[in-house]
C-alpha cells in the first residue's frame, strides 16, 4: 500500500503548521509502498523503500517468507546487499562479465567504466544509483555522446545484473529513465592529422632517446603544493645499471612507436600483443592477433616490415621474453597521452594545430594511412591493413588532405597546358 498524509500548505503551496490562517488541508500519497500488517493487536507499516508496485510485491514476498521463518530482524531483503561497498558489486559483475564475454578488452572497459563512475560520482552503496544522480554524472562529461552513451549502456547493464542477482529490487536507471546523447550542432568528432615523414623520424629518435636524457638530469624532486621546487635541477650521476634500463626503456619506446605506425595496431590492441603472436623468421614476417584481442573482434593478420621484425627479434632475444609474455609494456590511456604530449613538445610537433586537428597517439593510424596512400597501395589493401568495414572511413576519415601532391597536380595541369 501507499500511505496517505495529511499536510497543510499556504497559498503558494508550502507546507506550513496546521492551523495556520488559510492554510488548506491536503492529502498527499507516499511514492514508496508500504507492508502493512498487525502484530499484538497494533497495526503496523515497514517500508520497501521502492517506488515500482511490482518491485514492491517482490520484496513483500521475501518479507513474508524472513518473518515466517522467525527473521523478523530481515524486514528489508536487501539491507544486506546494500551494506556492502559498491566496488564488491563491481567485481562480482566484472567476474560475471569475463566469464560470458570472449573479449578481454570489453571485460577491462566494464571495470575501467565502472570505477570511473562510482568515483566521480562517490556512490558508496548500490543503494546510491538514482536516476538523478547519474543523470547529473553524464550531463557533466566533457567527452563526446558516443562515448557518454557506452557509460549510460555500462552502468545500465550493471544494474540489470544486480536486480537478476536479488541485489536490488529494480533497476533504478533503467527502461527511458537516462537521456541517450546525440552529437549537438557544433560537437564533432576529434579531428587528427597525419604527421609528416620528417616529423616521423623525429618522433622515433626522441622516444629513443628521452628516458636516458631525463635520467641525466634530476628535476629537483616533486614540487611543493605551492608549486615551488624543493631544490634546484641539476645533473645526476647514473650508475651502469641505470644506464642499461633507461636505454632499454628507450628502445620500448621507440619500438611501441614504430608498431604504432608500421602496422596500425591500436593502443590496446599493443598492450594484448604477446611475443607467441609475432612469427618472425622466413621471408614474410608478420603478427597474428586473435580476434578476442582486437577491436573488431576479428583475427589480424599483419605483415612486419623486415627492419621492424629485426627489432623485435633483437628485443625479444635481449629481454629474455617467453612466449606468452607481452611483446610491450604499453602505458594506460592516460599516462601515454601525458608521455606522447611531452614527446611531441620535445620533437618541435603542435599536438593540435592552427585548425584544431590532433596528432595524438591514435593519430599514428592516420600516419600509416598516408604512407600507404603515397606509396600506391590500393584503397582494398589500406582498408584490410587498417580493419576497416568501409572505403569512406579510408578515404575519408583516415585522409589528410594536407598530404595531397598538390606539386603532381600542378605538374599535370602544365603538361596538358602545353600540348
Amino acid at each position: 500500500m501507499r500511505v496517505v498524509t495529511v499536510q497543510w500548505t499556504d497559498a503558494a503551496g508550502s507546507r506550513v503548521p496546521a492551523g495556520t490562517p488559510g492554510a488548506k488541508k491536503v492529502r498527499v500519497k507516499s511514492r514508496k509502498w508500504y507492508i502493512q500488517y498487525r502484530e499484538a493487536g497494533k497495526l503496523k507499516r515497514v517500508s520497501t523503500d521502492v517506488t515500482d508496485k511490482a518491485a514492491a510485491k517482490r520484496v513483500m514476498a521475501d518479507w513474508l517468507t524472513a518473518r515466517e521463518r522467525g527473521q523478523v530482524g530481515l524486514s528489508d531483503p536487501f539491507r544486506k546487499h546494500y551494506d556492502r561497498p559498491i566496488m564488491d558489486h563491481v567485481r562480482e559483475y566484472h567476474a560475471y562479465v569475463a566469464s560470458h564475454s570472449r573479449s578481454p578488452m570489453h571485460c577491462s572497459e566494464v571495470l575501467r567504466i565502472l570505477t570511473t563512475v562510482v568515483n566521480a560520482t562517490g556512490y558508496k552503496s548500490i543503494k546510491d544509483i538514482t536516476p538523478g544522480t547519474m543523470s547529473k554524472y553524464l550531463s557533466g562529461m566533457t567527452q563526446a555522446a558516443g562515448t557518454r552513451n557506452m557509460h549510460r549502456r555500462i552502468m545500465v547493464g550493471f544494474c540489470n545484473w544486480l536486480e537478476s542477482v536479488g541485489s536490488l529490487p529494480l533497476n533504478p536507471i533503467g527502461g527511458k529513465k537516462l537521456r541517450t546523447f546525440k552529437a549537438g550542432a557544433g560537437e564533432t568528432k576529434r579531428k587528427r592529422r597525419a604527421l609528416t615523414v620528417e616529423e616521423l623520424h623525429r618522433l622515433l629518435a626522441v622516444a629513443k632517446e628521452q628516458p636516458l636524457k631525463d635520467a641525466h638530469h634530476s628535476r629537483g624532486g616533486r614540487p611543493r603544493k605551492d608549486g615551488t621546487p624543493v631544490r634546484a635541477s641539476r645533473p645526476a650521476q647514473l650508475s651502469p645499471a641505470t644506464i642499461a634500463a633507461k636505454t632499454l626503456e628507450g628502445r620500448e619506446r621507440h619500438l611501441m612507436y614504430q608498431l604504432a605506425v608500421y602496422t596500425g595496431l591500436r593502443r590496446g590492441e599493443l598492450s594484448r600483443l604477446l611475443v607467441r603472436h609475432l612469427h618472425l623468421s622466413g621471408a614474410k614476417p608478420k603478427l597474428n592477433l586473435p580476434g578476442t584481442l582486437t577491436k573488431n573482434g576479428k583475427d589480424a593478420a599483419v605483415p612486419l616490415p623486415p627492419f621492424v621484425a629485426a627489432e623485435l627479434a633483437a628485443w625479444v632475444s635481449d629481454t629474455g621474453r617467453g612466449a606468452d609474455d607481452a611483446v610491450l609494456h604499453v602505458p594506460d590511456k592516460s599516462n601515454l597521452t601525458n608521455i606522447h604530449q611531452r614527446l611531441l613538445t620535445i620533437a618541435c610537433i603542435a599536438y593540435k594545430d592552427e585548425r584544431g586537428r590532433f596528432a595524438d597517439f591514435h593519430a599514428l593510424r592516420y600516419t600509416a594511412n598516408v604512407l600507404l596512400r603515397r606509396a600506391g597501395i590500393p584503397l582494398k589493401d589500406r582498408m584490410v591493413f587498417l580493419r576497416h568495414g568501409s572505403a569512406a572511413l579510408t578515404d575519408g576519415t583516415y585522409e589528410d588532405e594536407e598530404h595531397i601532391d598538390r606539386a603532381g597536380i600542378l605538374d599535370a595541369f602544365r603538361e596538358a597546358a602545353s600540348v
